[in-house]
């Protein structure tokens, strides 16, 4: 069986600070850097919330709590 190279993505959460580090592999990488394929097409293995961090650089946790206070707002 042969393994395609993969890389380690580590970036830090752009509110609160925390590092978030995940794998994907390289070849699935490039095509997303090189606007080839869409990023839940080409890393459509990686939960959302990882591919939110690559797009935006808000953890899963914060992009929560953003959204919880929309969605509290909406409701008045």
């Amino acid at each position: 069986m042969i393994r395609l190279p993969t890389i380690t993505i580590s970036k830090n959460c752009v509110s609160c600070n925390t590092l978030v580090e995940f794998d994907v592999k390289a070849e699935d990488y490039d095509l997303w850097v090189d606007k080839i394929e869409f990023i839940e097409d080409a890393l459509w293995y990686i939960p959302a919330d990882k591919r939110e961090m690559l797009l935006s650089g808000v953890c899963g946790n914060c992009w929560n709590k953003l959204f919880e206070e929309d969605e509290e707002e909406d409701e008045d």
